[in-house]
């Protein structure tokens, strides 16, 4: 996926693109599919949904929807299991017809590029709005469990640093130190329930959440439970203690859970891009006892 670049006088703004041909063009030029399109923009919707928002028969919505799949223009999100109803989405937040080959250029600005809307509003403008939260490594909480995540977090700065225009001071805080007013912020926070208590707090209103004390992961999107160890989450949503501001939410099953989930996050941003919320399983590829590769599960 590339990205659109845009200079106006307040600034350079970016959002992720994608580029299509001709013919997927075709699909989404009626008045209808752009409509679809527009409605898309706003929400994973259903046919049904769509056929009321829009105010015309589903069968119309199902014509228009199909040229629009086969066009790579939307995609199906989620299936629900209880209703049957399945989800559609934009494969990207724009599109790009290309008539002739890009050419080399220089580098664009700091965050200007196809991860905008992931990093944002985490990152803004190259400057950092977040902090990030690990469990402490001392025995705390009702488990006295042991933060062990925290190594994983220097992959994830590393990865958040290539967006930065200026290093920002103090933005790492142990569950056992972060203070109520910051909860209310824009929290990147690693590990689960049982290590983390600030992940405890968020847990149970996010739609991939840990369930039996925090040993297994529960996905409200396809009513799969996930209990091995190598099983991780990415969710980036509203923070539930505070709706106006954003949340990640990084955590496995287990430590390798966790470190499959960074992983994905850091070596395959472009899928997360397309879809925030994640389940992932961790691969030990060259049998070193160490997670290199993951594979998307959800």
């Amino acid at each position: 996926m590339g990205r659109y670049v845009e200079e106006r006088t307040e600034g350079i703004v970016s959002v992720a693109c994608k580029r299509i041909s001709l013919t997927a063009l075709k699909a989404g030029t009626s008045r209808m599919a752009q409509r679809i399109l527009q409605a898309l923009a706003e929400q994973p919707r259903y046919s049904y949904e769509l056929a009321k928002k829009l105010g015309v028969h589903e069968q119309k919505i199902y014509y228009h929807m199909r040229n629009l799949e086969r066009g790579g223009l939307i995609t199906a999100e989620r299936h629900e299991a209880v209703s049957g109803a399945k989800y559609y989405r934009l494969t990207a937040p724009a599109f790009a017809v290309t008539l002739k080959e890009p050419r080399a250029s220089g580098p664009l600005p700091v965050a200007a590029g196809a991860y905008a809307d992931l990093i944002e509003p985490f990152i803004t403008a190259g400057k950092a709005d977040f902090l990030i939260v690990v469990g402490s490594p001392e025995a705390h909480g009702p488990r006295m469990a042991r933060g062990k995540d925290g190594s994983f977090a220097i992959d994830l700065a590393l990865f958040l640093g290539s967006f930065l225009a200026e290093r920002p001071h103090g933005v790492v805080r142990l569950d056992t130190e972060l203070k109520e007013a910051e909860r209310y912020g824009n929290l990147i926070i690693i590990g689960g329930p049982i290590v983390n208590t600030v992940a405890g707090l968020v847990n149970d209103a996010l739609p991939l959440r840990f369930t039996a004390g925090g040993k297994h992961i529960f996905s409200t999107l396809s009513g799969k439970t996930y209990e091995q160890d190598e099983v991780g989450i990415i969710v980036k949503a509203p923070n539930p203690l505070a709706k106006e501001k954003s949340l990640f939410f990084i955590a496995g099953v287990r430590q390798a859970g966790t470190r499959a989930a960074i992983l994905a996050l850091t070596t395959k941003p472009e899928l997360i891009v397309e879809s925030p919320v994640r389940v992932v399983r961790g691969i030990d590829g060259d049998s070193d006892g160490i997670v290199d590769t993951v594979v998307f599960l959800e």
